[in-house]
């Protein structure tokens, strides 16, 4: 600790944080004492909505501003309160970007614009917020687009070829085609072509591994059959890690201190591979499948936000380019700060659009192979067996457990 260094007077240090985050605490007196604090106010949203409309190439911007702006207000103050539900300004510069590039999409593939404005922002308004509300939450979400843009129907997209492709890798892997999981994973093929980070949310058992699996399986599928289909299909390969089963200097990298060298960590190793793998017609997924912590998420947020790029302990920097993707899949968001989730593109998966069906038919395509083992028409009155019995009895045990429960109050 003798070592002297000399600061070049012109250089400056500066503090970005905010203390009422999860997992972070207030500055020290002492260290807070050589610093000048600055407040900053919160940002007026229509006026920045607007130049970044502008800015896009809309003419209304104007009216469309003052539209969102309105829709985040009331949507922050009537849809339930999740833990990955995000209306600041960094979700609502998303939207905008996305509506940038319908635009633009629009004007190369028709020659000129066919689209009303209303109808670009709507659904990029559809395709960023849709995939992370609860069931609940659309419609009321639905019935505030409605008022906001009384004269268009907000639509859900239907990609025939894509499904189709779907079914029949659903259909391979003995699973069960249901609208639910059909919806999910079109929406995962559509946020990973979008954003650099992706979160899939939910309870255990509600599919999130089976979509990432199925979109993994049915994109590489399409591009192998078709070298020159559409771009937002590409070949997949994925590394699972789980960040809670290792340490934070296992998970990025750490200073070995006896062989004096910067050993990196599991995660920036497969960062690195695929960083290395680089192509057009190719995704390379880094998922961390495991519960998210204050501890390991904030070293994502720089991987994350604008400047995508992984900072090390031993100070190096790993830029990422636009074919490497890093995949959350968790139960809930309860530890991430805002500034974590307004960075992520979320695709939330619930148990009840879920339900059991899907479970009873993979069980009974998996464990009836043929005839021998059981005939088809007992096979089809085990069936109906199932759809007979388990509402009944998933219901008496719901009231089982709300009985259980008041007992003990």
């Amino acid at each position: 600790m003798t070592d002297a260094i000399t600061l070049v007077g012109k250089s400056g240090v500066f503090i970005t944080m905010n203390p009422t985050y999860s997992g972070r605490s207030e500055l020290p007196d002492n260290l807070k004492a050589n610093f000048r604090p600055i407040t900053m106010m919160k940002p007026e949203f229509s006026k920045i909505a607007q130049v970044k409309l502008y800015s896009e190439g809309f003419s209304e911007s104007d009216a469309l501003s003052k539209k969102l702006y309105k829709l985040y207000e009331l949507a922050e103050q009537q849809l339930s309160q999740q833990d990955h539900y995000d209306f600041t300004l960094r979700t609502l510069g998303t939207v905008l970007s996305m509506a940038g590039n319908l635009k633009r999409k629009t004007k190369s593939e028709f020659g000129k614009e066919k689209h009303d404005e209303d109808l670009i922002v709507l659904s990029a308004l559809r395709d960023a917020n849709f995939p992370k509300f609860i069931s609940e939450d659309i419609k009321l979400f639905k019935a505030l687009l409605s008022d906001l843009f009384p004269d268009i129907e907000c639509t859900e997209p239907v990609v025939e070829f894509f499904d189709q492709e779907l079914t029949k890798v659903i259909e391979e892997n003995k699973l069960d085609p249901s609208p639910f999981t059909m919806k999910k994973c079109l929406q995962l093929v559509d946020i990973v072509n979008i954003r650099l980070g992706i979160c899939l949310t939910g309870p255990p058992g509600t599919g999130k591994s089976t979509c990432i699996d199925l979109v993994q399986k049915v994109c590489t599928k399409i591009r192998t059959d078709n070298p020159n289909c559409d771009s937002r299909y590409k070949l997949i390969k994925k590394w699972v890690i789980n960040p809670k089963s290792i340490t934070m200097g296992e998970l990025f990298g750490e200073e070995n201190e006896e062989k004096k060298i910067f050993e990196y960590g599991i995660c920036t190793k497969k960062i690195k591979k695929a960083l290395l793998d680089e192509g057009d017609d190719r995704f390379r997924w880094v998922v961390l499948d495991g519960p998210i912590d204050t501890k390991w998420i904030e070293n994502m947020n720089s991987v994350l936000d604008d400047s995508q790029t992984l900072c090390l302990a031993n100070g190096e920097r790993i830029k990422l380019k636009s074919h490497v993707k890093v995949l959350f899949e968790v139960e809930d968001l309860s530890k991430a700060s805002l500034a974590t989730v307004s960075r992520l593109g979320v695709i939330y998966l619930g148990p009840k659009e879920l339900g059991w069906r899907p479970y009873a038919h993979h069980w009974m395509k998996t464990f009836f192979t043929d005839e021998t083992i059981l005939p088809k028409e007992l096979q089809i009155y085990v069936e109906q067996l199932f759809e007979d019995k388990v509402d009944d009895a998933i219901d008496n045990i719901d009231d089982l457990y709300l009985t259980g429960c008041c007992c003990c109050y």
